[in-house]
């Protein structure tokens, strides 16, 4: 009995931090890993394409977004649904080459996988 108590109480801070906990706003941590998420999966389908060229020259220009740093500025919303004011360095080879700052609204959703982003 002694034995398995000593047991839950070293299983139960493992099983907590396993778990999503829902509440509250998303951290910075937890809306940089979201955009990182959303941005893996536009560049996996081939990046982002511009068109840059009119009526009978059009030329394609194929680049992928590189986030550097996210810092959260505030949020609102309620314990599932937040939108967040966020300043973004991203860079986007092979236009931009250097950290561009922008300042952005995000909007997340809480869900069983953790935050994401809503396009």
């Amino acid at each position: 009995m002694r034995m398995s108590a000593i047991l839950g109480l070293i299983a139960l801070p493992l099983l907590i931090t396993a778990c999503h906990i829902r509440g509250g706003e998303p951290s910075q941590s937890e809306l940089l890993a979201a955009l990182q998420d959303q941005i893996e999966h536009a560049n996996e389908r081939g990046g982002i394409k511009i068109n840059l060229g009119n009526a009978g020259a059009f030329q394609d220009i194929k680049f992928n977004l590189k986030v550097h740093s996210l810092t959260k500025q505030s949020c609102t919303g309620d314990n599932y649904a937040y939108t967040c004011d966020v300043t973004i360095m991203v860079s986007y080879p092979p236009v931009k080459e250097e950290p561009e700052m922008i300042v952005s609204e995000m909007m997340v959703v809480d869900g069983p996988d953790g935050w994401r982003l809503v396009e």
